[in-house]
């Protein structure tokens, strides 16, 4: 008998992790950076579009760390606005229903982004741009229940003395990803996470840590800038979004290919 037959296989380790999703960011930068962009330039016009409709007003820095608590405060693109006259003339269901319309758009702008994301770098950046958004819209519904699912066994592990939030948060962590690329359901991506993690929980979670020690590295240095010029550094931290946010899919992909690989 093979005396390495009984030996755990064993994940990518961290640091060849990192290397790996910085090589496949480099080469989809492009699409990755663009989708990243859509959403902040759709914000972008539909803020300045408020501001000239009376709705918002623009708060400067110094006066938004003092503005009140019951201040409705709107972040976009590293500046801060207020509800102004145009939106409180509103009655209250114009209101509601400005809210939600926004909301809805938001969401499926960011839906669009994500996914579109996902199938890009499923395709090996074959996919073009269109190809990926039209071709996030059959999964919108399946993604957005399947991250809500994730988040509320999160906070119910969390509230059931914290350990298994912990615990379930490794154990699904893959489910969004497998849900692209495996063309599963909803529920089969939970239990397909769960599978591939099996045997690996402190593997997966001593990866993951390391990816939100990166982005803390960031929003602390981002946070020594902010003293300087906080308007200057919550913009600087948007931009390293175009970064952070498509290489943390890339990250978890690999992990997952990683296990997938191990699992066969």
């Amino acid at each position: 008998m093979d005396k390495n037959s009984n030996v755990k296989p064993i994940l990518t380790e961290p640091g060849a992790l990192l290397r790996a999703t910085w090589d496949l960011y480099v080469k989809n930068w492009q699409k990755l950076v663009i989708l990243t962009l859509i959403p902040m330039i759709i914000m972008g016009i539909a803020t300045l579009l408020a501001w000239v409709l009376g709705i918002i007003r623009y708060l400067p820095a110094s006066e938004a760390q003092v503005a009140k608590v019951t201040d409705p405060v709107i972040s976009s693109l590293g500046f801060s606005f207020v509800t102004a006259g145009g939106f409180d003339a509103l009655p209250l269901w114009g209101k509601i229903i400005l809210v939600i319309i926004v909301c809805i758009l938001g969401l499926a702008v960011s839906l669009s982004m994500v996914i579109g994301q996902l199938l890009i770098l499923k395709s090996d950046g074959k996919l073009s741009l269109t190809e990926a958004i039209k071709g996030s819209v059959k999964y919108w519904v399946k993604y957005f229940v399947v991250g809500l699912l994730f988040g509320l066994i999160i906070v119910g592990g969390l509230i059931l003395f914290i350990i298994p939030g912990f615990l379930w948060a490794v154990i699904f962590c893959l489910a969004s990803v497998i849900l692209i690329f495996e063309d599963t359901s909803i529920i089969g991506s939970l239990k397909r996470s769960r599978e591939l993690t099996k045997g690996y929980w402190w593997a997966v979670f001593g990866r993951l840590l390391l990816w939100l020690l990166v982005v803390f590295l960031v929003s602390f240095i981002a946070g020594l800038l902010r003293l300087a010029n906080q308007e200057v550094a919550t913009i600087l931290l948007d931009l390293a979004q175009l970064v952070l946010g498509p290489m943390y899919l890339i990250y978890i992909i690999l992990l997952y290919q990683s296990l997938q690989q191990i699992k066969k």
